[in-house]
């Protein structure tokens, strides 16, 4: 990859099974545009869904675009409002109860026999189920409308891009936190077992400054992004704290801001460089 985002990143997502990665920040680092432009570069090998309570849909695209209309294809998220649900057999158009409490990683059609994966969901049930229990005054519009529908979004893209993976975006997990009144590290620990080990989906969380220091430990990569000292409007310090599982050559990396993406700002010198030297100086 000759231009973008470090190749790091890109490769981490790209290994074998699920990862997650949280990206921290000040307000107007980037933290948005860095998660949905990673969405972009790895549309060969997953579907995305983005979510955020903080940031409307229409302003996203104002801001973003065109990397915010791959991300956000799907409309505004529901939730599901009952523990059980049906879902049509891929085989024969029959109807397959699923018990949501129960939820295996595949169930069988019982007029055919055929097969389909669906999205684990044992922790999220043992979450919903311990905060009902234990604080039945907190209002939970839809159980957890946000997160309930990751895992549908999971289960619809099994069925309708079996062989590509599903990347969720978050933005930000603190407002889900906010929201619920459930510490964040706890929705984490749902979202990292049930989906990123067990569907090998990816999760991009994007954290507010001060987040807790639990998230750190709970996912597999962890990148910080700063306005560099001197306080260029068109340059990110990208810092590489941790990726799980891959040696990292670099920990931190120069991003330029040009046409509504990062680029690495080694690379991107050396390009306009090489246009400038042939004559191509409007580019």
């Amino acid at each position: 990859m000759a231009l973008g985002i470090p190749g790091e990143l890109v490769h981490f997502f790209a290994a074998e099974g699920g990862h997650s990665l949280l990206i921290k920040g000040p307000s107007g680092a980037g933290k948005t545009l860095l998660a949905l432009q990673l969405a972009d570069e790895l549309k060969d090998e997953f579907v995305p869904h983005y979510t955020g309570r903080e940031i409307l849909h229409t302003s996203l695209r104002s801001q973003f675009r065109p990397l915010a209309d791959f991300s956000l294809r799907r409309g505004p998220m529901a939730g599901l409002a009952s523990l059980s649900l049906q879902v049509v057999c891929p085989n024969c158009d029959g109807m397959v109860d699923v018990t949501s409490g129960m939820r295996p990683i595949e169930v069988k059609c019982p007029s055919c026999g055929a097969a389909q994966r669906l999205a684990d969901r044992a922790e999220l049930n043992r979450l919903i189920g311990d905060v009902e229990k234990g604080s039945p005054s907190i209002e939970i519009p839809m159980h957890l409308p946000e997160v309930e529908t990751a895992y549908d979004v999971v289960d619809e893209n099994f069925r309708t891009h079996p062989r590509l993976r599903t990347l969720l975006l978050i933005d930000t997990i603190d407002g889900l936190d906010a929201a619920y009144d459930i510490r964040a590290h706890r929705l984490v620990s749902v979202l990292q077992r049930d989906l990123v080990e067990n569907t090998s989906a990816g999760l991009v969380l994007i954290a507010a400054p001060g987040a807790e220091s639990k998230l750190d430990h709970l996912v597999d990569g962890v990148v910080a992004l700063a306005p560099p000292p001197s306080g260029s409007p068109y340059a990110r310090i990208l810092s590489i704290e941790k990726l799980r599982g891959r040696k990292s050559g670099r920990h931190r990396y120069v991003l330029v801001l040009h046409d509504g993406r990062f680029w690495e700002g080694r690379q991107f010198i050396l390009d306009r460089t090489r246009r400038y030297d042939s004559g191509d100086r409007n580019r």
